[in-house]
């Protein structure tokens, strides 16, 4: 293109001179000087124009030629920013903080199940001395006991009326001694076990009962489907009986599931009423201490409350269906923290427990959800060390001696 007012010749980014320059002595030159020269001489190395090509290209006449030069600087810058990063040094990050979730028991997709270490409806679950861990299998009639890694170790109990048969276990509790006791719900009865899960001895409650807690003096607290406190001596003698509704709605208890736990530090009854989304604690003597609503732990959630657990300093744990979250609070409501949510793999909570190791398992199930018994960390040990990741499946034999073997060390 040109501009026939002007000496000038106007080609794409930059302005050409037409008068012919001195000889050049270099290919740059030269090509400056076929190009009409872009700088005044030889000797003045200011220019009248802008050029913007590389410089590595001025030297080229063919534009073939400094084109493929163009690409090959590309190419070739390509090729180092690659080998830099190969041969940079690794920059060494923090180590990640493992998952909360260490063990998944059960089926892993959304159905019930029927064979070893599978569910259907899972509700109670206590935790012995000794890290065991025994869930009442509701909808199976049946009692399952595993160890702390989630290995299944025995199960006893089958549909039935007699002495060690089920009709919907829906609540376990373990004494002292590590006796095992079960709500044997729609057979409206207590049976009671030994540590070795041998049959002992039963007793029939007056309501049909829905959960059971038991203190240091062996005394067996049983919540049932009327709302009512039920309060057996060691043997099956009843001691006291009284309802949890206040007296202008005892009317209303109907047909429902409270859920109950002790708490050792203040010697009371702790009481979880989903429908009422309420946490109650009452004495011996049936007579209201102090209650309160718990608060989602985001703002604007509301919670329902479907199973409690009491920890040795007397706070409560705190199980959310409708959130996916466990939560602990003080007597009083205050929220302490939250030990679980959805992110760290929670579902639909029924109730949970926490093991002398420091893990805290939880048993969820819902309609359409997975029915299992999830392990989670709660406070460090010596096995979350050597487990980093989460599973889905127990451990095999050779790991999980490992681990025994590690632990064994470390308490020596």
């Amino acid at each position: 293109m040109a501009d026939f007012n002007t000496k000038y010749k106007i080609y794409p980014h930059r302005y050409v001179y037409t008068n012919p320059s001195k000889p050049a002595y270099t290919l740059r030159d030269l090509y400056r000087q076929t190009n009409q020269g872009v700088l005044t001489s030889s000797k003045e190395k200011t220019a009248l124009a802008h050029d913007c090509r590389q410089p590595v290209v001025k030297d080229y006449q063919n534009p073939h030629h400094w084109e493929s030069k163009i690409l090959a600087y590309g190419l070739n810058a390509t090729c180092d920013s690659v080998d830099i990063t190969h041969t940079r040094p690794i920059l060494k990050f923090e180590e990640k903080t493992p998952d909360k979730l260490l063990f998944h028991i059960g089926n892993s997709v959304r159905k019930s199940g029927k064979g070893d270490a599978e569910f259907h409806c899972p509700k109670g679950l206590a935790v012995t001395s000794s890290g065991e861990i025994i869930v009442a299998d509701s909808g199976n009639h049946r009692v399952q006991v595993f160890n702390q890694y989630g290995v299944l170790v025995k199960q006893f109990g089958k549909f039935g009326v007699t002495e060690g048969e089920f009709n919907t276990p829906t609540s376990i509790a373990v004494t002292s001694n590590d006796e095992v006791i079960v709500s044997d719900q729609l057979n409206r009865r207590i049976q009671t076990f030994t540590r070795r899960k041998v049959f002992k001895d039963s007793f029939s409650t007056n309501d049909f009962p829905c959960s059971v807690a038991t203190d240091i003096f062996y005394n067996v607290v049983v919540g049932t489907t009327k709302k009512t406190i039920e309060i057996y001596r060691r043997g099956g003698k009843l001691v006291n009986r009284f309802s949890t509704l206040p007296e202008t709605e005892l009317d209303k208890g109907g047909n429902s599931i409270i859920y109950v736990g002790i708490n050792a530090m203040s010697n009371s009854i702790v009481v979880c009423d989903p429908t009422d989304r309420l946490i109650k604690t009452f004495d011996y003597n049936g007579n209201l201490i102090k209650k309160f609503e718990p608060c989602g732990v985001e703002d604007g959630l509301a919670c329902v409350p479907t199973g409690i657990h009491i920890l040795l300093n007397g706070n409560i744990c705190v199980c959310d269906s409708l959130n996916h979250t466990v939560a602990v609070f003080t007597e009083s409501g205050g929220l302490v923290k939250k030990l679980i949510g959805p992110t760290d793999g929670c579902g639909s909570v029924q109730q949970c427990a926490t093991g002398p190791e420091g893990h805290l398992i939880t048993t969820e199930y819902s309609v359409n959800n997975i029915h299992c018994m999830k392990i989670f960390r709660y406070n460090e040990c010596e096995c979350h060390r050597f487990r980093p990741g989460s599973s889905k499946r127990p451990p095999t034999p050779n790991r999980f001696e490992a681990v025994t073997k590690i632990s064994s060390l470390g308490k020596k």
